[in-house]
């Protein structure tokens, strides 16, 4: 009877807010990500990596707009934790799903088996070869794997201390 009282952390989740960062970290990853896509060399891999950077100020700002949406900045630190990562997680959806759509578009001859005009230029022996030589592969590591690590990054360290009294909390049902 107890059980059915208690509040599980998902029950107040503001799904919208969740969605609204995760497509602004979304597109704000995919501005350096078009420019990358325009020029195509391996020396403008440092507009991804700028790219992961945007990503990870837009979710180091949601973990605090978090904390003030949720129970006036009394959030608890296991639902801030899973509200980060879900807003992670939406915005390296978005953002892969907002890399293939630039990717059809800008290099339309990308699955052709023929080398693509659009092929990244100046990469070294050991990249990828084939019709775009690793501009799909670098593009999608960088989204999946950039993004992810930067959100988790983000949203470990700022769940812990943004936090002011960590004293109160108490575990939480999932």
């Amino acid at each position: 009877m107890q059980e059915k009282n208690r509040r599980s952390i998902f029950t107040n989740l503001p799904f919208s807010t969740l969605f609204v960062y995760g497509l602004t970290a979304a597109i704000l990853y995919c501005i350096p990500l078009f420019i990358f896509i325009k020029t195509a060399t391996f020396s403008s891999l440092w507009l991804l990596y700028l790219g992961n950077a945007l990503f990870l100020g837009c979710m180091f700002l949601f973990i605090p707009a978090f904390f003030r949406k949720m129970r006036s900045d009394n959030a608890s630190t296991p639902s801030t934790l899973i509200a980060g990562h879900g807003a992670t997680i939406i915005g390296v959806i978005l953002s892969c799903l907002f890399a293939f759509i630039m990717l059809m578009i800008m290099v339309p001859d990308m699955f052709s088996g023929n080398h693509s005009e659009d092929a990244m230029a100046n990469t070294p022996a050991n990249m990828v070869h084939g019709p775009t030589n690793g501009l799909i592969f670098t593009i999608f590591i960088s989204a999946i794997i950039g993004n992810f690590a930067a959100g988790s990054f983000v949203t470990l360290i700022t769940a812990y201390t943004a936090k002011r009294d960590q004293t109160g909390d108490s575990a939480e049902r999932l």
